[in-house]
This record gives structure tokens, C-alpha cells and sequence, in this order.
């Protein structure tokens, strides 16, 4: 699951946001939180492996 700011980049501080924003997309069981969550630079996302719980 990749999420983005609705046009605005994300940038690599904005992972609580981001986080915020994936759990909103998720609905109720969240998104699936794991060692691998990272930031894409090229794309300037947040990327959720896990997908949505």
C-alpha cells in the first residue's frame, strides 16, 4: 500500500501523518505496521507492505 498527500509530497518527517492518513484509508483493523514500512524518495510516499489489518 503506497499512501500520498493528495497532490502534496510527503516528506520523509511526515511518517506519523502518513501513518494517520493509512489507518484512515484502512478503515476500522488499520494498516499493517511492520519493519519493512519505508519512505519512496522518487515517488515521495509511504510505503505499507503489509497492506490494510
Amino acid at each position: 500500500m503506497r499512501v500520498t498527500n493528495a497532490g502534496q509530497p510527503y516528506q520523509m518527517s511526515d511518517g506519523a501523518a502518513a501513518r494517520r492518513a493509512a489507518d484512515a484509508e484502512c478503515g476500522p483493523g488499520g494498516v499493517r505496521s511492520s519493519i519493512y514500512d519505508r519512505y519512496d524518495r522518487a515517488t515521495a510516499a509511504w510505503v505499507y507492505p503489509g497492506g490494510c489489518a
